[in-house]
């Protein structure tokens, strides 16, 4: 995964992008909260959970579709969440006194994600490479 994080010597693939990016997200929370547990500093990553922005500008409107994302009217299907309630975590994450020296997890729906050591079907939790120190 880290041999060639830039895609020079393979096609570009935007999902495993995005899942390398995700995973770095992670794995930087968890350096940091290796280096700073000991000056009370506390490092998480968050998922806002699937939201509708301008993230998706430069996916087609076939793949959005595809994906359920919307329909064929450019309905947004309501599973998504809207900016505001993807912030939520985040503003959990700031604020929640019960995340005391927890740091270095993962964050979703305003809890600490589960860790998978295989792909779950639901796009939830997350996998156990991303939050291991090691």
């Amino acid at each position: 995964m880290f041999d060639d994080i830039e895609f020079a010597h393979r096609a570009y693939d935007p999902w495993l992008s995005y899942g390398q990016a995700k995973t770095a997200s992670s794995l930087t929370a968890v350096a940091i909260q290796q280096l700073f547990q000991a000056n009370a500093i506390e490092a998480f990553a968050v998922h806002p959970g699937g939201i509708m922005t301008s993230l998706q500008r430069h996916m087609t409107t076939e793949d959005i579709q595809a994906r359920g994302w919307a329909d064929s009217d450019g309905n947004v299907n309501e599973r998504l969440k809207t900016v505001e309630e993807g912030a939520s975590t985040s503003v959990w994450a700031a604020t929640c006194p019960h995340l005391i020296d927890l740091g270095g997890g993962y964050l979703e729906g305003c809890g600490i994600a589960g860790v998978h050591n295989t792909r779950p079907q639901a796009p939830t939790g997350v996998m156990n490479y991303a939050v291991d120190p090691a």
